[in-house]
């Protein structure tokens, strides 16, 4: 039984203790508005239920019996809002290994099924309605603004050979023009920061495995580090202030009204469209563009060049010339093959005189 409650004893001052080792520094008034409010301790318990994504039904259903017992308010909301935030990834449900006959773990045990069918049909009722949505595309991203006063995280690149434990410095890069499309910007800043991130500059070059992506056939790939992959996407999240949690939600309410997004907008409807136009933008962000960008960031540098400023170890990478024709690439390379060729024939040559002079 002792077993069995621990496993929502978590202290808040550990919670706390997190949020100021995690490498930010104190919340701002704005950065506060960029959050939801507090979480309550069901919405918190009910959180950390889910572990490597599986739902543990036990622990969850234990948090909503407790808050029953405890008399919490607002049960039915935290629930609701659990369900609706993990509708689209619906944890697989964990059994418990073993389980007490005893009344606590019969009630927890309900409530924990109780959950994962409202997860379920949350999930059901929001596929059904994805169907009836366009799905954003690279156009529902590519209004959005360059804002680098706007990023607030501070990350390092790691400090695990090859890469250099250097900080990112995100406002080091120079901004590309507005009026070229968001996800071509997103592209050409990371191709700078990550050419920016080994020791040995030339190191990024090599094949990687992205997080979350198979193998492929090509060369020797090595994992690319989750840690760096997901500070990025955040950094550029803030970079184009697409960090407001409640851009998540499904649809515009009152209470958004002050998100600093929406603030210069003068009425309801500005703000709503607003808000929409942002939602899609960070949903596309999130989804696809920030993997296809970061992957097609990495593919330019593989095809680059490293351009070494004179008497120094540092310089910076080139991208390919793309306006040069295949027909002149092939015919660059027949030349430089057709050199190649003559000269080993000169030296065969030289070779075959000297051994009929030693002769």
């Amino acid at each position: 039984m002792d077993t069995l409650i621990n496993l929502l004893d978590i202290k808040q001052e550990d919670v706390e203790g997190e949020e100021e080792g995690n490498g930010h520094s104190p919340q701002s008034p704005d950065e506060i508005l960029r959050k939801r409010k507090r979480k309550s301790d069901l919405r918190t318990s009910l959180d950390q239920s889910i572990r490597s994504g599986k739902l543990n039904i036990l622990v969850a259903g234990l948090a909503i019996h407790n808050a029953y017992e405890n008399g919490r308010p607002g049960i039915p909301q935290d629930i609701a809002a659990f369900a609706a935030k993990n509708a689209t990834c619906v944890p697989f449900p964990q059994m418990p290994e073993c389980l007490s006959p005893d009344p606590l773990s019969m009630n927890s045990m309900m409530h924990g099924y109780g959950l994962a069918a409202q997860l379920a049909m949350a999930a059901a009722s929001k596929t059904s309605k994805a169907v009836r949505i366009i799905t954003p595309t690279k156009d529902n991203f590519n209004f959005v603004s360059d804002s680098p006063s706007c990023v607030k995280s501070v990350y390092s690149y790691p400090s695990t050979y090859p890469f250099s434990g250097e900080l990112i410095a995100i406002d080091s890069i120079p901004l590309m023009d507005s009026s070229i499309p968001a996800h071509i910007r997103l592209q050409n800043y990371l191709f700078q920061l990550l050419g920016k991130s080994c020791i040995n500059r030339p190191d990024i070059q090599r094949f990687w495995i992205i997080p979350g992506e198979k193998n492929h056939r090509y060369g020797d790939p090595k994992p690319f580090p989750k840690e760096l992959f997901e500070n990025l996407q955040q950094l550029f999240l803030e970079f184009f202030q697409l960090d407001y949690d409640d851009l998540d939600e499904p649809e515009y309410c009152d209470e958004f009204s002050e998100m600093m997004i929406l603030r210069e907008q003068p009425d309801y409807e500005s703000k709503k469209l607003k808000f929409e136009e942002m939602s899609a933008a960070r949903k596309v962000f999130k989804t696809s563009i920030f993997l296809l960008e970061f992957k097609a960031a990495l593919k330019e540098l593989r095809h680059g060049t490293f351009v070494f400023t004179s008497g120094t170890s540092e310089g910076h990478f080139a991208k390919r010339q793309r306006h040069i024709s295949k027909r002149l690439l092939n015919r660059d390379d027949e030349h430089k093959e057709n050199g190649v060729l003559s000269k080993q024939k000169e030296i065969k040559r030289e070779n075959d005189s000297d051994v009929a002079d030693a002769s």
